[in-house]
């Protein structure tokens, strides 16, 4: 959905600039908390600690959407609103924070006002990276990247809790790629993993699906792909069209293996160790 066909997203009964709430959401996963205090009152706060950078960017967005009745205290701004609070409180506790599905695909101008609130909060501005203990938001995050036409990887990351007991805590990184958008697969990367049982293969209308491996997430399409490589060997240039229809292919099932296989014939192919790309000749 384009920002510029729903400029407005209604949020616990009140209408708001899509990409503005974008903006204040990501700035809220990342420091922000909601609950009902013993004070019987439902209270909204997003911290800033001692950074002016952030106070100042939460007082501007804040503005934008129209929440004025906040108090700017020792760590942050905080305030009441009792709709905004349950909507927000639905959202898991810090480990287990998540994006909900309206602005899971909501656009690429939503989704980078998302991404620019996530890093503002508690990501690396410089690195564009971000930092979170649930791996669930981590997956959100890298979701939302590619919505906004970019790239992501996620790390998982530990480190010690001081204290007595030392405790070890995971986190998860998610570095956002603005240049890289090809997913890179190096030689070094290459391995041969033992496996028995069934292969399957994913079909879909347009055969292009989203997946990751260790972190590392593109867009990738069916396993096989059959290459035809034309050769012209006379001196007088040949033009080929699309649907011209210049070969056609015959697939056999065997059950039990032919007498002479590609294999025995040494084919310039078997064995390679790397993909073998097409060639245009001249």
């Amino acid at each position: 959905r384009n920002v510029s066909v729903n400029e407005f997203i209604c949020i616990a009964g009140k209408n708001y600039n899509f990409e503005d709430f974008a903006e204040f959401y990501g700035c809220w996963l990342g420091d922000g908390s909601a609950y009902k205090g013993n004070d019987g009152g439902y209270h909204i706060k997003l911290a800033v600690v001692t950074k002016e950078r952030k106070r100042i960017l939460y007082r501007e967005i804040l503005d934008r959407l129209g929440i004025t009745n906040t108090a700017l205290e020792e760590r942050g701004y905080h305030w009441y609103d009792k709709n905004l609070c349950l909507w927000l409180m639905d959202h898991g506790h810090a480990r287990d924070k998540f994006i909900k599905p309206e602005f899971m695909d909501a656009g690429v101008a939503v989704s980078r006002k998302l991404l620019s609130g996530l890093i503002s909060s508690d990501g690396n501005s410089e690195t564009q990276t971000f930092s979170t203990s649930s791996a669930k938001l981590a997956d959100c995050v890298q979701i939302v990247s590619f919505n906004a036409g970019l790239s992501s990887i996620v790390r998982q990351v530990e480190s010690v809790n001081p204290g007595d007991k030392e405790e070890i805590l995971k986190g998860y990184k998610v570095r956002i790629c603005h240049k890289q958008m090809s997913p890179k697969m190096p030689p070094r990367n290459h391995s041969v993993v033992n496996y028995e049982g069934k292969v399957y293969c994913i079909t879909l209308q347009n055969h292009v699906w989203f997946c990751r491996r260790n972190g590392k997430a593109s867009w990738t399409g069916n396993c096989g792909h059959l290459t035809l490589e034309i050769g012209n060997i006379t001196p007088c240039p040949a033009k080929i069209y699309i649907g011209e229809g210049i070969c056609q292919l015959e697939f056999e099932f065997l059950r039990d293996r032919p007498e002479i296989t590609y294999e025995d014939k040494k084919g310039v192919y078997q064995d390679q160790t790397d993909v073998t790309p097409a060639r245009v000749r001249e």
